[in-house]
């Protein structure tokens, strides 16, 4: 991730501490291959930035994440990160999108259609998150960004291949 990123996570690690909580970061820097990559698997409008350029991962500006225990384990929210599961994946690669597009609006941050224990744990990464001083997505409940992550200053990484 960008070392600006990085500064703004370290804030939460006392507050992670105090609550007994893991930070589990499942994406954060996405290589321009691995992007273009996902646009032609998953061609789905909207689901991932139109172009490595424009995505934050590409910049290292944005992460998906999700709190654990201190031994790991994930605590309840309303959607699978991504809300990509085997079988939607299968669905997708015969073309169907349709139930995965409907799927999706559980990921939302006012999805309340789940239990309690998974919104207040929604509630609580995002208080955290913004308190650290990064902003949500109103799609994603897992993503968080860097405010103008987005811009020249961030540019997209591109490694050298050789």
């Amino acid at each position: 991730i960008h070392i600006d990123l990085w500064q703004r996570l370290e804030k939460l690690i006392p507050v992670l501490q105090q609550k007994g909580l893991l930070l589990k970061i499942r994406d954060a820097y996405r290589p321009v291959e691995a992007h273009e990559r996902l646009l032609q698997l998953v061609p789905i409008e909207g689901l991932f930035a139109v172009s490595p350029e424009k995505s934050q991962h590409c910049r290292g500006t944005a992460i998906d994440v999700i709190l654990c225990t201190t031994d790991g384990k994930e605590l309840e929210f309303q959607s699978p990160i991504d809300c990509y599961t085997p079988y939607y994946a299968s669905e997708l690669a015969k073309g169907r999108d349709k139930e995965y597009k409907q799927f999706l609006q559980t990921a939302r941050h006012d999805y309340n259609e789940t239990s309690a224990i998974a919104v207040n744990n929604r509630k609580l990464l995002r208080e955290m998150m913004e308190g650290a001083g990064l902003q949500i997505i109103p799609h994603e409940w897992w993503h968080y960004n860097l405010p103008n992550g987005n811009t020249d200053k961030y540019p997209a990484i591109f490694f050298n291949k050789e």
